[in-house]
């Protein structure tokens, strides 16, 4: 993860530096030896997942080093317009910023070679301690989501096409039904469990990349949880 300047030494070496954790800082000083081989890179920076209030700013960052950086942010694999400096900063927190982020940086000294950051998974809550979806006209009721009880999903995070099973042995004695939300509240999604089946499926197959809520229902007993899709 760190290389020294080779390129005062009487006799040049041969760098074989690829395949590494190395940054443009690393390469730009021995960039004009006769031999350097430095492509591929791993990703840089950690993947991480970030909790954000709405309405609230929030950065995250992606500067690492070298002198002539370029830096290209994405959302969900699309590019975010105007998304150009190290710092990716959110003056007020939306909803609709739940997703998956990465960044694109190059150089104008190590031309051929392009590093992506580590994914950012960011979540957006109204408070630092859960996911609780902005109502709006066309949401479930507010004590629909209110959490009785954290329910267990697996896999979590999950990939588009798997099925996301909810264990509910302890409380489905009598059926239960399952409802997804997005990130707006909006119903994407609902399915049902028979009395002892103790488990329910939910069906990935038409979910969007992003954040959602899973309200659990059975009998007089309400649970909630978040899950990430990919």
């Amino acid at each position: 993860s760190e290389m020294p300047d080779f390129s005062s030494m009487q006799y040049k070496p041969v760098i074989y530096m690829q395949n590494n954790n190395f940054t443009f800082e690393d390469i730009e000083p021995n960039i004009n030896l006769d031999t350097i081989f430095y492509i591929p890179q791993d990703s840089v920076l950690s993947a991480d997942t970030l909790t954000a209030v709405v309405d609230s700013p929030f950065v995250i960052s992606s500067k690492i080093g070298g002198t002539v950086n370029h830096y290209q942010w994405y959302k969900n694999g699309d590019s975010i317009a105007g998304a150009t400096d190290s710092i990716l900063y959110f003056p007020t927190v939306a909803w609709s910023d739940s997703g998956f982020y990465t960044c694109r940086i190059t150089n104008d000294i190590v031309t051929d070679l392009t590093l992506w950051r580590h994914t950012v998974t960011l979540w957006v809550t109204d408070t630092l301690t859960g996911v609780r979806p902005k109502p709006q006209d066309q949401s479930p009721k507010s004590q629909d989501l209110s959490p009785k009880f954290q329910i267990p999903i697996w896999p979590n995070p999950a990939k588009r096409g798997e099925t996301i099973t909810i264990t509910c042995q302890s409380y489905n004695s009598a059926g239960a039904e399952a409802t997804v939300y997005n990130i707006l509240c909006t119903k994407v999604y609902k399915t049902t469990a028979p009395a002892g089946k103790g488990k329910i499926t939910i069906n990935t197959d038409n979910l969007q990349a992003g954040v959602y809520t899973v309200v659990l229902k059975m009998a007089d007993k309400t649970g909630y949880g978040k899950v990430v899709v990919y």
